[in-house]
């Protein structure tokens, strides 16, 4: 067999053999283009010459990554939301919609996995691994934020809620929600009766969304195409690229709302965030397509003042979360919060009920008056984030990361050396990559970023050599005080994140503040790790658990 042959087969394979390589950069060139495209009709080319085994009436909006195209198979009426990634190099293949005037039947940033290291740390130090194929029925429906791990099939008309993680199969007729995902109901008819009414969807706001990509913060263009994106935004509300949204004037932001990279408004119903809130990375906030609860209509989402809501937290269709509450990274919303209140989890529950006056900050001790805020930054002090060096050195990042997303494969090495000082020639970083500095990032030797990673590094997040990371993982060292009033000043502290070597991050982890995770370690798909980790462990959950030791 070839190892092309051995790559859709499940067995494992050589990434670099030349013919499976030279899928890897066809599909590399092809989603450089569509992320530089200009307009909807030239994406719509790309993506048909991307996947060729793509329907006529099959549409996948952007931005999409995939790893060759060719293994993606898209039956009639498929609709794949933006921001999705699709590592195909197993089979993937979604069975027909056949409900035409249904709403979207892989939600925003999903990922579908196909991909499997080994699990022996020394093999994966060599450039093989397994590719299982997944199998999603037809008429299935899946929230924002589902991860589907290699080998899954579903069923014809499940619904899977947002934020789960699919790591079984799931038979027909099911609703499935939780990390992992497990049935929690029966459904009957098809899933596409149980959508809510009208796909909504604007050109518009797909073609506002792109041109904001093009632009800097600083700049008074990228001011007037946000407020035209979001009208419902008060004056010193900040939403921070790439950003995604349904319609955009179904969003409505109070004042110092501030959203960060890579956030999805899913408005097709109304979600409304009250003023002085603050929502991390790759917060997906999903009002509407779907309602997973049939006998409830509303299925806006309200979220209230002085919230933080940590990265890559997942909201539910009419859930509410009320004033002055903590929702801790990675964690799904999916029933009501009350206020002052700190909810953590897959689904999210109170943890404790906050107390106002808690500590306002998390820092370690008086502050040194002589020691400047990027000093105190990467101490463990508290600093304030709008000092001028402090914000010069993330804009510098900003726009270094968006040449890095624009670029041609051949000027990519050149724009990561400017970005990450001291970085390997060994180093790969799949684009889209966010980071808030650069100079925070200390990696090793054969450090593999997958695309769509995000690293908040105002402490060092320092990776040992050979460790991989799947695709939308998360590494965050920032913490905001638990005070709400504290929140309110531009006053943060980090912790530093070190990862060892030999490491595997599935699809979709996050790395929480201050964590330490040993060698040799594999941390499953969508797991949120906020505990140090000794090495040679497999760990899942969320909070990540070790679930038994690797020998």
């Amino acid at each position: 067999m070839t190892e092309f042959e051995k790559m859709r087969a499940g067995l494992l394979y050589n990434c670099r053999d030349p013919e499976v390589s030279a899928g890897y950069w066809r599909a590399l060139a092809l989603c450089e283009r569509l992320r530089g495209a200009k307009d909807a009709g030239e994406r719509e080319r790309i993506v048909r010459e991307l996947i060729p085994r793509m329907s006529a009436t099959a549409r996948v909006e952007t931005p999409f990554f995939c790893d060759t195209g060719t293994g993606t198979e898209l039956e009639e009426n498929v609709h794949v939301g933006p921001g999705c990634v699709f590592n195909d190099t197993g089979v993937i293949h979604i069975g027909a919609n056949t409900n035409i005037g249904a709403n979207t039947n892989i939600g925003p940033n999903c990922q579908l996995c196909t991909p499997h290291h080994p699990l022996d740390a020394e093999l994966r130090k060599q450039p093989v691994q397994y590719a299982f194929p997944i199998r999603i029925g037809a008429n299935c429906l899946l929230g924002a934020n589902v991860i589907v791990c290699p080998g899954v099939s579903i069923g014809e008309s499940c619904l899977i809620a947002p934020g789960s993680v699919v790591i079984r199969d799931i038979p027909p007729h099911s609703l499935a929600a939780g990390c992992p995902a497990r049935v929690v109901a029966t459904l009957s008819g098809t899933a596409s009766e149980r959508s809510c009414t009208g796909d909504t969807r604007k050109g518009r706001a797909r073609e506002l969304c792109a041109r904001l990509e093009t632009l800097s913060p600083d700049e008074e263009e990228f001011t007037r195409v946000l407020h035209e994106l979001l009208p419902g935004m008060q004056t010193h509300a900040q939403a921070m690229p790439p950003l995604v949204c349904a319609r955009g004037d179904n969003v409505l932001l109070g004042e110092r709302v501030f959203a960060n990279y890579n956030a999805t408004f899913w408005d097709e119903n109304r979600i409304q965030i009250g003023s002085h809130t603050l929502l991390g990375p790759c917060c997906q906030l999903a009002a509407g397509p779907l309602s997973f609860q049939p006998d409830k209509r509303a299925c806006d989402i309200s979220i209230g003042d002085d919230c933080w809501l940590g990265g890559g937290v997942t909201v539910w269709p009419g859930t509410h979360i009320g004033d002055r509450c903590i929702i801790a990274a990675g964690s799904v919303v999916c029933e009501d919060i009350p206020p002052d209140s700190l909810a953590a989890g897959s689904p999210a529950v109170v943890k404790r009920r906050l107390a106002q006056g808690e500590e306002r900050a998390c820092a370690q001790g008086q502050e040194p008056s002589r020691m400047s805020e990027v000093q105190k930054m990467r101490s463990g002090l508290l600093y304030d984030f709008a000092d001028p060096e402090i914000v010069r050195s993330n804009v510098r990042a900003r726009r270094l990361c968006a040449r890095l997303e624009k670029a041609r494969r051949s000027e990519q090495a050149a724009i990561l050396r400017e970005l990450v000082p001291n970085i390997p020639d060994s180093v790969h970083i799949t684009p889209p990559f966010h980071c808030d500095h650069g100079h925070g990032l200390v990696l090793g030797e054969h450090v593999y970023f997958n695309a769509d990673c995000v690293a908040l590094d105002s402490a060092l997040i320092t990776i040992g050599d050979h460790t991989l990371l799947g695709p939308k993982c998360q590494l965050y060292t920032p913490q905001h005080p638990m005070d709400y009033k504290g929140r309110r000043e531009t006053k943060e502290s980090a912790y530093p994140i070190t990862i060892g070597s030999n490491c595997w991050f599935g699809a979709g982890c996050i790395v929480c503040p201050g964590v330490t995770i040993g060698n040799n370690c594999v941390i499953a798909a969508g797991s949120v790790v906020c505990h140090d980790l000794p090495d040679n462990v497999l760990c899942a959950g969320r909070p990540a658990r070790i679930k038994r030791r690797l020998a």
